[in-house]
């Protein structure tokens, strides 16, 4: 989806203040369960403006490389990065073109990205690529609803959600997209950050086999 910078530096400028009650009050239990044990080389996709990096752990690991599409949220990340003793580096590229050599990583994060990546299909194939054989795609992501009123509901509000959320689906089966492209899951935890249920959560772990 293609959409104006000035409307993309707005999103980024307002994001984290935006976000800061869900962040608060759910947001930030979740990453740390996502982020605070992953060791050696990790790669996170869609870093933002940096929400997860107050969950990694310096003494676990060798190397940190955030990925970013967006030169707005991008910008806000590298305003973030020196305040961390994190062995990282970030650049911008999107999930669909990773430029690693196969297995680089033990493990990849995503939270609450692959909502919104282009191809997802493409995105996952190249996690899996960037993966060492065993490593762990982690992952915080808002998904499909069960039920055909909420999907119902999802689905007639995407088309506009899209445009307010910067390409995020809100229909988006991204569980099954996981599986469907080879990864080994043991399940996933829902969760609801809201008493609605269009807005379903989970939280889990995938292993590139």
């Amino acid at each position: 989806m293609k959409l104006s910078a000035k409307y993309r530096a707005l999103v980024a400028h307002l994001y984290d203040r935006s976000l800061e009650g869900a962040e608060n009050k759910y947001f930030q239990e979740q990453r740390r369960k996502v982020v605070e044990t992953v060791s050696g080389t990790v790669l996170e996709l869609g870093a933002g403006t940096g929400a997860n990096l107050p969950y990694y752990q310096p003494k676990l690991l060798q190397k940190l490389v955030l990925t970013e599409p967006d030169e707005f949220m991008l910008q806000k990340l590298s305003q973030k990065t020196g305040r961390y003793r994190l062995p990282l580096e970030y650049l911008q590229v999107g999930a669909e073109n990773l430029p690693f050599p196969n297995a680089s990583f033990d493990y990849v994060v995503t939270t609450l990205v692959l909502c919104s990546v282009g191809d997802l299909a493409k995105s996952l194939a190249e996690v899996r690529r960037v993966l060492k054989p065993g490593g762990e795609l982690r992952f915080f992501e808002h998904v499909r609803a069960e039920g055909r009123i909420s999907v119902g509901l999802q689905t007639i509000i995407t088309p506009l959600w899209k445009v307010c959320a910067v390409g995020c689906h809100l229909n988006r089966d991204t569980y099954a997209a996981i599986e469907k492209a080879g990864f080994r899951t043991n399940g996933f935890s829902p969760s609801r950050v809201m008493r609605v249920t269009i807005f379903p959560f989970i939280t889990g772990t995938a292993i590139s086999s």
